[in-house]
């Protein structure tokens, strides 16, 4: 969007409009070649750079066109560019809103052509276009109930040689892969279970159900799908609670797997726990590796803590990590380091018992040796009720083979401890994929010390200062400003974003709701600063407002990362959001009149610069500094380097 901003110089407005909404409608299927085209494989890493490359051809014609037709409207006369940024955040304002309202209901392919239909519409209404242009209007209406059914054809290209079965819900896209009766589950891309796989639920349930003194209540958070309940009912809990947040990919898998839906929970494992009164024998956890926001909470020392609270003495609290089977790379060693140490500041004992690929944590909440576990293991086996295909009172001395479990203790090294607040496992994940794609971009920067990349991160902004100065003079500030605002602006919002999925634990369906926090305050600050006027003076103001709100976010980040999954939750992060958001839409006008009272008409390089500024924010915070730095070291990164350009502006 910034670079057709700067580049475009022409006025085709409506013809612009109407390539833009024919690029629109064929977005989704042209991103599902672009994967089918760009994938390794079934089951293969997708390399980091080709994700970057694929994500940039997604958003480069929807967003080049978007560009050209900002600057098209810029260069008409009489059209006030503080007017122009105000429909703008409007428009973006209903769409944000639109999605959370469809989320779910309809298939995303349908979503896209619904909102065509909307725009063209409203701009016949608003924009008096022609009226004859609203029969693609109708037409996007009558294809967009069998817009779903072209999104599933494109699923089936992709997952060749298995009968395929598609669901969206609130929180995601499920789906469920068969062949030759084998059923594999996935949501968002993510394995989740696969039925034909009987050892290792037979391992993790029995390790966990006769480690531990009693197994009178169980909490399960995760694997619904993955038989290891079954198991554990041999046991005869009393109570049994599986906490699973997405009611419809309990719907759509029970009709592949068989589960019992009575001893499900609907409810984020993270604060069911939490706000639950009940005591447990055993505490399970399923998820994938800490490889991304939303599952790294579980990792963290903040949930450990709460694990601990619920579980009884003599408990057995068990989760696992899934490496590769005879080896482990360095970014594998520090990521299993990492959760070691965390877990360990929390339990007394905690004991890593390697099963192949798998690394099973048992926790517990007092001292207990290898030896012990062994022992407490053969004690209680009489206690299944029934048969085990698998697990054997003869296999435990394989299964806890003390030589291997001791193995496995050699591979820790130093490693910090994963929160909230700094997670440093979701960066190992990343680096770990980057490793594997064969690039080497982000390992040299992990290196660096937090302090040391905080002022490089400073030092740059002043560089660029000063080189700007010195090429543009004082019309750079104005650049600078709208550059650093919209990279500041970005990063605030994702790392509010991050925050807000470590209490919510899914972003799915309220993501539409929170951009359009952004864009509300992109209208508040526009109409604000359009009649204070304050031209220059405005720009300054702009970078003050914004730099007290980093340092109020920065002092009351424990409140925030505290705070439960309630709708005051969702108001505090829709005001932080929008508060920010305000000085971002008024330094757009500030600039503008600016650039007005000194005769200049570069409003399209401004917002180009505005949109640029954004997506440097986006990639590199998002990737980068929020994992290495954490989320109080990433604010004063960015409060630093704006209270560094409030300095250089006089």
């Amino acid at each position: 969007s910034g670079l057709g901003s700067i580049l475009y110089k022409g006025k085709k407005t409506k013809l612009l409009f109407l390539l833009l909404l024919f690029v629109f409608l064929l977005s989704i299927p042209y991103f599902k070649l672009l994967v089918i085209i760009f994938s390794p494989g079934i089951g293969q890493i997708f390399p980091l750079s080709r994700v970057i490359l694929v994500i940039f051809l997604i958003s480069l014609p929807i967003s080049f066109i978007d560009g050209m037709l900002i600057a098209s409207i810029f260069s008409h006369k009489g059209i006030s560019p503080a007017r122009v940024y105000l429909f703008d955040a409007v428009g973006s304002l209903v769409g944000g809103g639109l999605s959370l309202v469809l989320s779910g209901v309809i298939p995303a392919f349908s979503q896209v052509a619904l909102l065509g239909a909307v725009s063209m519409l409203l701009l016949i209404i608003l924009g008096k276009l022609e009226r004859w242009y609203a029969i693609f209007a109708v037409l996007l209406l009558l294809f967009s109930p069998f817009a779903g059914k072209l999104t599933v054809s494109l699923d089936k290209m992709y997952w060749r040689g298995y009968d395929i079965a598609v669901s969206e819900t609130r929180y995601g896209k499920v789906t469920v892969l068969n062949q030759s009766g084998e059923y594999s589950l996935y949501e968002n891309g993510r394995f989740v279970s696969v039925s034909t796989d009987r050892t290792a639920p037979e391992v993790l349930a029995h390790l966990a159900g006769l480690s531990a003194r009693n197994v009178n209540s169980i909490c399960q958070i995760g694997g619904l799908f993955s038989g290891v309940s079954a198991e554990l009912e041999k046991y005869h809990p009393e109570r049994y609670t599986i906490y699973e947040q997405d009611r419809g990919l309990v719907r759509f898998g029970s009709g592949f797997f068989t589960i019992k839906q009575e001893r499900v929970t609907f409810e984020d494992g993270f604060y069911g726990l939490k706000r639950s009164n009940d005591r447990f024998d055993i505490v399970l956890l399923f998820a994938s590796n800490p490889t991304t926001g939303e599952v790294n909470r579980f990792f963290t020392r903040e949930f450990f803590n709460i694990v601990h609270k619920h579980l009884r003495r003599g408990g057995t609290f068990e989760f696992a990590l899934t490496f590769s089977e005879n080896y482990l790379t360095n970014e594998e060693k520090f990521l299993l380091s990492s959760i070691h140490k965390t877990a360990s500041s929390v339990f007394p004992s905690v004991i890593i018992v390697p099963y192949f690929s798998t690394y099973i944590f048992l926790c517990f909440p007092e001292e207990v040796d290898v030896d012990g576990l062994v022992y407490r293991v053969r004690e209680n086996f009489h206690r299944i009720d029934g048969r085990t295909r698998f697990f054997s009172a003869a296999g435990i001395d394989y299964i806890l083979d003390r030589t291997r479990i001791a193995e496995v203790k050699n591979l820790i090294v130093p490693s910090p401890i994963n929160s909230i607040a700094a997670p440093v496992a979701y960066l190992f994940g990343i680096l770990e994929w980057e490793r594997l794609s064969g690039g080497a971009i982000l390992r040299p920067a992990v290196r660096l010390r937090p302090n040391t990349l905080i002022a490089g991160l400073i030092l740059l902004s002043i560089l660029a200062l000063i080189l700007g100065r010195l090429i543009s003079g004082k019309t750079f500030r104005a650049f600078w400003a709208i550059f650093l605002l919209g990279l500041s602006g970005i990063s605030f919002e994702l790392l509010l974003l991050y925050l807000f999925q470590s209490s919510f634990g899914s972003l799915y369906w309220l993501v539409g709701l929170l951009s359009s926090g952004f864009m509300v305050g992109l209208v508040i600050g526009n109409r604000l600063f359009t009649k204070l006027g304050l031209k220059l003076h405005g720009i300054l103001l702009s970078l003050v407002l914004a730099t007290i709100i980093l340092v109020l976010a920065r002092l009351f980040l424990p409140v925030l990362i505290a705070l439960p999954p309630t709708f005051f939750s969702v108001l505090v992060y829709l005001v932080l959001i929008i508060a920010f958001a305000i000085p971002v839409g008024g330094v757009f006008v500030s600039s503008a009149e600016y650039f007005s009272h000194l005769g200049m008409t570069a409003f399209g390089r401004l917002y180009g610069f505005d949109l640029i500024g954004s997506a440097i924010g986006s990639l590199f915070f998002g990737v980068l500094v929020l994992p290495i730095l954490g989320a109080g070291n990433s604010l004063f990164a960015l409060t630093g380097m704006l209270a560094v350009s409030i300095l250089f502006f006089f």
